[in-house]
């Protein structure tokens, strides 16, 4: 299935709003039972913590009805992979990798760290 293009579906191009991300769950119900929802986000020019924070909990709920071992994987993100944003994954039991370029958000496993 082709990735969910998150400048298409959101209006602005600055994320910064728990709104935003909340806007984004529709895209993933429509995204339908796939074990793997894609993100791309090109045109976006930057996510705060707090847009992250509500996409993760959007993103757990949407991983927790479709199966426990459903992956997001994030494209073109304006941003690397900070320390901060790896917190906020593991504080929603989330596991956060850089992947060839593209972040990965797939449930901890009990071996992870």
């Amino acid at each position: 299935m082709e990735p969910i293009k998150v400048r298409s579906t959101l209006s602005g191009r600055l994320l910064v709003t728990r709104r935003s991300a909340r806007e984004l769950a529709p895209s993933f119900e429509e995204h339908g039972p796939s074990q793997k929802v894609e993100l791309d986000f090109e045109g976006i020019e930057g996510i705060s913590p707090s847009f992250f924070d509500e996409l993760i909990k959007t993103v757990k709920d949407a991983i927790q009805a479709r199966s426990q071992n459903a992956t997001f994987i994030f494209y073109n993100l304006p941003t690397g992979v900070s320390p901060t944003f790896e917190r906020v994954a593991r504080a929603h039991g989330l596991s956060l990798k850089l992947h060839d370029d593209r972040w990965v958000l797939s449930p901890r496993t009990s071996t992870a760290s």
